[in-house]
């Protein structure tokens, strides 16, 4: 219907028009309200549901999160005491060797200063050696005017011999 004829017509017609376009209205009105309503419960329940979706994949994330630092964790824990036990392995394998170097160390000095020691009281024991040596080189020449003065006697020569000869002389 035109808005001429609606104009031209009784009031009748236009109250006819009127009921129809409301009663359309309402039930426009109605429909959309109500597919409104189911909207809104749908955007509801689809928020609800995307809500719970994402409280899920929070969860499985969080639960993620904290098996892979757990994960990682234990990984670094383990390689943190495997390096200890290395770490104290060669710290013990350092010590045996320091100590072990030093009683060598310790050894082979005490051996040199042992082998010094000898060499020393050899050394000592030919200088005594040579000395008495060199004495009685440089001291023969006096020791022979001496055995010679006592046997022979300087004054007159002979005197021990002299004195003796004569007792050796006399028999009996």
């Amino acid at each position: 219907m035109e808005l001429a004829e609606l104009e031209a017509g009784n009031g009748y017609k236009r109250k006819l028009v009127c009921a129809r376009a409301l009663g359309r209205w309402r039930v426009y009105a109605a429909a959309t309200g109500a597919e409104r309503r189911a909207v809104a419960v749908l955007e509801a329940a689809a928020a609800v549901r995307a809500a719970g979706e994402w409280r899920c994949a929070a969860r499985a994330l969080a639960c993620a999160r904290r098996s892979y630092l757990r994960r990682t964790l234990r990984g670094w824990y383990e390689r943190v005491l495997a390096w200890q036990t290395r770490r104290a392995r060669l710290l013990e394998a350092a010590q045996l060797l320091r100590f072990g170097l030093y009683a060598r160390c310790f050894l082979a000095w005490l051996e040199l200063q042992r082998e010094r020691a000898a060499k020393q009281l050899i050394f000592a024991q030919k200088q005594a050696a040579l000395q008495v040596r060199r004495w009685v080189h440089t001291h023969a020449h006096v020791l022979m005017v001496c055995v010679e003065g006592s046997i022979w006697g300087t004054p007159g020569g002979g005197g021990m011999l002299r004195r003796a000869a004569p007792r050796a002389g006399r028999t009996g």
